[in-house]
């Protein structure tokens, strides 16, 4: 037994910027050297001049998301990154995001999801009707639009057409807090010390948000409906309800997780369609045997379908890392890392380790109509434990319904190579620009 604080083989790292600059760079090039070189559990220099620790076996994924999970809480950097989200259920821990967590839990009872099924399906079939063959669309854009209508609509009983660029705009100004240059320790004392340009168009797009958020509030307090809002505002329990404070964090979660990692799941999943064509084929094949327009009742009949979508989360999950802090001192791996220690989990690179899925860099949905032979956790794209992603049904249900629907009648014909880009989520880096071709 190890005694004394101690840290996994990696890199010194530079004094002052530690690896800042290749870290930057490119991310997930940086990472997989690492684990490349060094194997399972490494550690490099943050730049803090923290030792930062990175896993990639499902062995030790266990531990901190299930066995030892109470020794771990979300970390600073990703509170920081995310604190527009406030106290949401997203970056909440200990009693705040246990009572929050079981407030919200019946609003995402499987049978609550599927009675937004008919949404999904509706919103998908009007956007296809939209599509005109030969136009040239940003696939990206259509997928954050169309999956933010759907959540509004599931949210607010309310339509989103005027606010979904407004909204997405924001969001994407948002999300530039998390960009690994600006989170350096030079960057916050200059925000603090001067009036940046890129602070104030974070403070803008926040605020705009913000009033986004609390006329939809206002507008749901005066008339109840049927949706998830007017759920949460109903919700009580031995303390009462939510703040509004709470709220308004919450439904903000709810807003960006509800369509931001649905929408970059599909983006991936048509990218890969266009790089596989016997997958794409396949995959028409199921929805022309369908014999009519898919629904949610159908779901059970498209096991290729929800195959498709399982091999995109394994290959570009939307939450690529997740990231922990020890909130005491913890043994992990034959290690003893002190309280403070952060750790990131890597679903992206599990789950492409060929020492459990063969031919990890090729997408093969048929994997997933065999029984599966890896570990639990080599597989965990919207996390595992307590905190598994509240919103994982309704994910699970969306993407493969807006992807029959909307695959059902057309085709995309990818124009270019797309890179990711990876940020809170995995995102692609620009404009992916589709073809609309018939079948």
């Amino acid at each position: 037994m190890i005694a004394r604080p101690s840290f996994p083989p990696g890199p010194r790292g530079r004094p002052w910027v530690g690896q800042l600059p290749e870290l930057a760079r490119n991310p997930l090039a940086f990472f997989g050297a690492l684990f490349d070189a060094y194997g399972d559990i490494v550690s490099f220099q943050g730049y803090r001049g923290e030792r930062v620790v990175l896993l990639r076996h499902p062995r030790e994924v266990e531990e901190v998301l299930i066995t030892q999970s109470r020794r771990f809480l979300k970390s600073r950097d990703y509170k920081e990154g995310l604190a527009f989200l406030g106290n949401g259920l997203l970056v909440s821990d200990g009693e705040l995001w246990l009572r929050q967590r079981r407030l919200m839990q019946p609003a995402f009872h499987r049978e609550r999801i599927f009675g937004y099924g008919q949404i999904m399906v509706d919103y998908a079939r009007r956007r296809a009707e939209e599509w005109r063959i030969g136009e040239r669309r940003d696939l990206h854009e259509e997928m954050v639009s169309l999956t933010l209508e759907i959540v509004v609509r599931a949210l607010f009983s309310a339509e989103a057409r005027e606010e979904a660029p407004r909204v997405s705009r924001a969001l994407s100004a948002l999300f530039k807090e998390f960009e690994l240059e600006r989170r350096s320790p030079w960057y916050r004392l200059l925000a603090r010390l001067l009036p940046l340009p890129a602070e104030r168009r974070f403070e803008r797009a926040r605020q705009e948000l913000d009033q986004i958020i609390a006329q939809l509030i206002a507008k749901r307090r005066e008339a109840p409906g049927e949706d998830l809002l007017s759920m949460l505002l109903a919700l009580q329990d031995e303390e009462g309800g939510m703040s509004d404070r709470q709220l308004r964090d919450e439904v903000v979660t709810l807003y960006l997780a509800g369509h931001e990692t649905t929408a970059n799941l599909l983006t991936w999943t048509w990218v890969l369609l266009a790089e596989y064509p016997e997958v794409e084929a396949r995959l028409h094949e199921e929805l022309q045997a369908l014999g009519k327009p898919p629904g949610p009742e159908d779901l059970p009949r498209l096991s290729y379908t929800q195959a498709v979508i399982k091999e995109s989360l394994r290959l570009f999950p939307p939450a690529w890392v997740l990231s922990r802090e020890a909130a005491e001192d913890v043994e992990l791996g034959g290690y003893i890392l002190p309280k403070g220690t952060r750790v990131l989990l890597f679903p992206y690179f599990t789950q492409r380790d060929p020492r459990w899925f063969a031919e990890p860099e090729r997408f093969v949905p048929e994997r997933w109509l065999r029984e599966p032979t890896w570990p639990k956790l080599a597989y965990f794209p919207f996390g595992a434990g307590n905190r598994l992603c509240i919103g994982q049904s309704f994910a699970l249900m969306e993407a493969p319904l807006l992807l029959a629907t909307l695959a059902q009648r057309v085709r995309l014909v990818l124009e270019a190579p797309v890179r990711p880009y990876p940020l809170i989520t995995l995102r692609p880096a620009g404009a992916v620009w589709v073809r609309l071709e018939p079948w």
